[in-house]
């Protein structure tokens, strides 16, 4: 079964932000996703389009596999030679979006993601990271919200290149918990990931890397503004209902057979290591408040 023709759509690269940013917050204000070509089938660009809809205040960009290249060699030209060495396309995209999230903040989202609600009804003004905690107690990948040089990201974009270079899949974590409205590393045995794409630069590699940040005193100034959305038991809790990641669906897997672009979930790989991890709760999703700052309440999830 494929697409036809008259069932692609191409996405923008670049539109402006059209509504009047008349609020303040500390993360900028660009919404950026990447696919290997803008030209693809319509779910994907009524994901995309859900983005832009709903946060017209925002700049959006899209990256393809050139825009991707071009902002690596002009930013980055340390790191090209390792990302040209990737095999994998999802490993190349998770490198990616930690430079582009490191060096310009603002938002990034997995073009599997639907936006529900704006996100200036659920991200704290005065935040500088935004995430939730997932079911593998791994902040968010597929969504991004950072102001720029959070060092989580370099650090993970440090670690993926290490990966690249020594030929190395495998990683290791303890996995965090939110206690109090702060992020703590859990006392528990290490959750170990042994995977070609996953091991070398995927989530794994991304929470190993906040733990370490943690650990060294690097996120001392960036953690009394981390807002933690939600806390995932037994599934994810999608940013609190405000986000959809709809990695799942039948016509966007459709989709990614049809433009020979595997898909991955971090879910999959960890199943049987989840298994065994989940006698502590039920499957429902438990908020762990706005903002890991005291006194935000945010706003209701509604549109304008």
């Amino acid at each position: 079964m494929v697409f036809n023709l008259s069932e692609y759509s191409m996405i923008p690269g670049h539109v402006p932000a059209s509504g009047k940013p008349d609020y303040f917050q500390k993360i900028p204000k660009v919404i950026r996703q990447t696919m290997k070509s803008n030209h693809v089938p319509s779910i994907m660009k009524d994901f995309s389009d859900s983005w832009m809809e709903n946060n017209p205040e925002y700049e959006y960009r899209f990256y393809d596999d050139d825009a991707v290249v071009n902002f690596i060699r002009s930013d980055f030209p340390q790191f090209l030679k390792g990302y040209q060495k990737i095999r994998y396309g999802a490993s190349r995209a998770d490198l990616w979006r930690y430079l582009v999230i490191y060096q310009f903040g603002g938002v990034y989202a997995d073009l599997d993601c639907r936006c529900l609600f704006p996100l200036r009804t659920w991200i704290n003004p005065d935040s500088e990271y935004v995430t939730q905690l997932g079911v593998n107690h791994d902040i968010c990948q597929w969504l991004i919200i950072s102001v720029p040089k959070n060092p989580i990201f370099l650090r993970a974009a440090e670690k993926s290149i290490q990966n690249i270079e020594n030929n190395r899949t495998y990683c290791e974590y303890r996995g965090f918990e939110s206690r109090d409205r702060k992020i703590e590393i859990r006392n528990a045995p290490l959750i170990k990931v042994s995977d070609h794409v996953m091991g070398l630069a995927g989530p794994p590699i991304l929470q190993a890397a906040a733990e370490e940040c943690l650990a060294d005193g690097s996120l001392d100034g960036i953690l009394p503004f981390t807002q933690v959305v939600c806390s995932s038991r037994g599934k994810s809790c999608q940013m609190n209902g405000n986000v959809l990641h709809d990695h799942g669906h039948p016509a966007y897997r459709k989709a990614l057979k049809t433009l020979k672009t595997p898909h991955y979930t971090h879910g999959r790989h960890l199943a049987r290591i989840i298994g065994r991890l989940r006698s502590f709760g039920k499957n429902k999703a438990v908020p762990d408040g706005r903002a890991t700052r005291p006194g935000y309440a945010g706003k209701k999830n509604r549109k304008p």
